[in-house]
């Protein structure tokens, strides 16, 4: 009987120890990718947490890459890791949400590309690497609307300060708040008046040509563009694109891309200007950049 208790107890030990291992294996996901990571952690029961309890590199992150944004809800699924939403609060992308990603060490997992930095906003957008310059200013006051129903009146970007509030004081609301439309931006010296979502999206995807090394000079308007169906748009400014985008959307099935009318002319930033007579001409000068 006394060997009996004895081999129990040994028994007892080993299986203690075999679960010790098993869930210390579970916590690391030696198996998973990042992209698998990512989905088990949006899928899994989660808890939330203060920001300052995520690990010191992922707060690093946070901290160095979201520097524009601030956190609205940061949570923790066990033995997989963190989703940190957080809401920009600067700039022209304010209100946009995005996700960051961390194992249960804190090391940001990247979906799809490992070798560079590359995250999604609210919409499903891929972003790389930390949050990009803006284009344009919001002219205050601006209202938006958060997921309550509160809308706050804000006469300037430091009054966002409120909305952080909101969802610091609302932890399991991760919704973006929403802008009440019309507002108006100052763009390019200009001021346009936004009426909707889409208009503020035309305006943001615009800003791709100021970023990075990308812009050095300026197109001239009025530019003739031939749509794939022979009719011609006249852009008087660069706004004017949207007609492009609504062509688009009522011939859903086109897909060739629209061409420019040649020559045209475009000014560089000490005030040359330059007659570009072709696509290939147009090439060379982006590449200038």
């Amino acid at each position: 009987m006394k060997k009996l208790k004895l081999v129990s107890a040994f028994m007892a030990i080993l299986m203690a120890f075999t679960l010790l291992y098993s869930c210390k294996e579970e916590g690391t996901n030696p198996t998973l990718t990042d992209t698998e990571l990512i989905a088990a952690i949006q899928a899994a029961s989660k808890a939330n947490i203060d920001a300052n309890e995520l690990p010191g590199s992922a707060v690093n992150v946070v901290t160095n890459d979201f520097a524009e944004s601030f956190v609205a809800n940061a949570q923790v699924a066990a033995s997989l890791g963190f989703q940190v939403t957080l809401i920009r609060e600067r700039g022209s992308r304010v209100g946009e949400s995005e996700s960051a990603f961390f194992d249960i060490t804190g090391r940001e997992l990247n979906a799809g590309d490992s070798t560079r930095r590359q995250r999604r906003d609210g919409r499903g957008h891929k972003r790389r690497g930390p949050q990009q310059r803006d284009c344009f200013d919001f002219v205050f006051p601006i209202s938006l609307t958060v997921p309550d129903g509160t809308v706050f009146i804000l006469d300037s970007l430091g009054a966002f300060s409120q909305v952080r509030d909101w969802y610091q004081a609302n932890p399991d609301n991760r919704e973006r708040p929403d802008f009440v439309f019309p507002l108006d931006i100052s763009f390019g010296g200009e001021i346009m008046t936004i009426n909707n979502m889409e208009e503020l999206q035309d305006a943001r995807g615009l800003c791709q040509e100021d970023r990075s090394r990308g812009k050095c000079f300026e197109l001239v308007y009025p530019i003739t563009v031939i749509m794939p169906d022979a009719s011609e748009i006249i852009l008087n400014s660069r706004e004017d694109r949207r007609q492009i985008r609504a062509w688009y959307e009522e011939n859903p099935d086109a897909e060739d891309k629209p061409t420019v009318v040649f020559p045209i002319e475009i000014t560089y930033e000490d005030g040359t200007s330059v007659t570009i007579n072709s696509e290939e001409e147009l090439k060379a000068a982006k590449e200038g950049c």
